[in-house]
């Protein structure tokens, strides 16, 4: 299950109609339609990803599990131990911090997709990233 589906599976769960989720989280509510029926050209955001959860109140590890498509179960054992760490360490920061290491991950899985992998793991190991 992908991550529009899984959205709707947790918002039908937790009792709210689309627009009363849509309210909740400060977004439109077409916006969440589009996601939730995988609509959106390249999909939401990380950062809207984990607005939809902390607002709606929605299991983080199953959110993050929709996320990255861990539906077989023999991919959720090591997955789901670090996802659930880096959700832990997440909801420590500050929302400037979040939004640091939000935007740095995007920004390696864009030019991951442009094919500048390479060049990142070059930056990363000068910056003291490993």
């Amino acid at each position: 299950m992908g991550i529009g589906k899984g959205i709707k599976q947790l918002r039908k769960e937790a009792g709210f109609s689309l627009r009363s989720l849509a309210e909740l989280v400060g977004m439109p509510h077409d916006t969440i339609h589009k996601i939730e029926n995988d609509k959106l050209k390249q999909g939401p955001r990380l950062k809207t990803i984990i607005q939809i959860g902390t607002k709606g109140g929605f299991d983080m590890h199953r959110l993050a599990h929709y996320a990255f498509n861990l539906h077989q179960p023999e991919e959720t054992g090591e997955r789901q131990e670090d996802l659930k760490a880096i959700l832990d360490a997440l909801s420590k920061l500050s929302p400037t911090q979040r939004a640091r290491i939000i935007g740095r991950i995007e920004g390696w899985l864009e030019r991951d997709a442009e094919g500048g992998g390479a060049q990142d793991k070059t930056q990363d190991t000068q910056a003291g990233y490993g």
